[in-house]
């Protein structure tokens, strides 16, 4: 039986999303600061040996975020990201593929608001939505792991509205698609562009 990411599953996060976004848009008045929307691309390099023997070292993530100041320099932020990479088994060499998708609720505090940088320390719960592609004699597998997460960063103001945002991140989530556990978290390291309105 082949397990796929369900249409509902998809919309209903899409929902959620919209729907928070909007309804923090309706009651922004009542926040200290800005409300900011980022796209981010980085390197997701997951720790678990299993993982590295059967696809390598990791790859390229792509997404987005969306966050807003509920005091001075305290940030509440939901982001998402999809991560797929292909290996093979190691005695058959058969081809394998994994997709990811991950989703964030966290929180950050910046040090300093200067000019140019804008350092922060954050953390907060991780989900990942993984589906693995086997080969056709054995049993797709896809399942939901939930974990936490911390980081380090720092903003860089490139005009009023527009800033980038270097990121290190260090997510913590075991995964039991079968009997083992999984080591799905690991680092992830990226670049974000981030608008504020």
């Amino acid at each position: 039986m082949k397990l796929e990411y369900g249409e509902k599953t998809v919309r209903r996060a899409i929902v959620c999303f919209l729907g928070l976004v909007l309804g923090v848009c309706v009651v922004q008045p009542v926040f200290s600061g800005p409300l900011s929307l980022g796209l981010a691309a980085g390197y997701y390099m997951p720790s678990d040996s299993a993982y590295k023997d059967l696809y390598g070292q990791g790859g390229l993530m792509f997404g987005g975020s969306f966050s807003f100041e509920l005091i001075r320099k305290f940030e509440v932020r939901v982001d998402g990201g999809y991560f797929q990479d292909s290996g093979k088994m190691n005695l058959t060499k058969e081809d394998l593929k994994l997709s990811l998708l991950a989703g964030g609720l966290g929180v950050r505090l910046r040090f300093v608001d200067a000019k140019l940088l804008r350092p922060y320390l954050g953390g907060g719960l991780a989900v990942y939505g993984y589906k693995e592609d086997l080969p056709s004699r054995l049993e797709d597998v896809s399942k939901t792991a939930l974990g936490f997460q911390i980081e380090a960063g720092t903003y860089i103001r490139l005009t009023q509205r527009v800033l980038l945002d270097l990121n290190l991140r260090y997510v913590f989530m075991n995964a039991k698609p079968l009997r083992e556990a999984v080591k799905l978290g690991g680092i992830r390291a990226g670049l974000g562009i981030v608008y504020q309105f």
